[in-house]
């Protein structure tokens, strides 16, 4: 879910840039706290995303290391 809310985030802060850019001599300061705001929340769900990736990868490579030990283990016990 992180991910496509920073997805929605980033789209926020480009409509922003954008108004920015466009309007410059007119650029308010609520659409520049907006626009911070938004790139913020971007990179806190961003950094979200990625650290439940790397969490869950360590969970998965190490189940695999487990059930590789296991195997082993039944292995070697059904030759004895």
């Amino acid at each position: 879910m992180a991910p496509f809310l920073a997805m929605g985030f980033d789209y926020l802060e480009n409509i922003c840039i954008i108004l920015m850019i466009t309007n410059s001599a007119e650029v308010s300061e609520s659409i520049i706290y907006l626009s911070s705001a938004f790139t913020i929340s971007k990179g806190v769900l961003t950094s979200f995303a990625w650290i439940g990736i790397l969490l869950y990868s360590f969970k998965w490579v190490r189940i695999k290391i487990l059930e590789k030990k296991n195997k082993q283990r039944l292995t070697k016990a059904k030759m004895h």
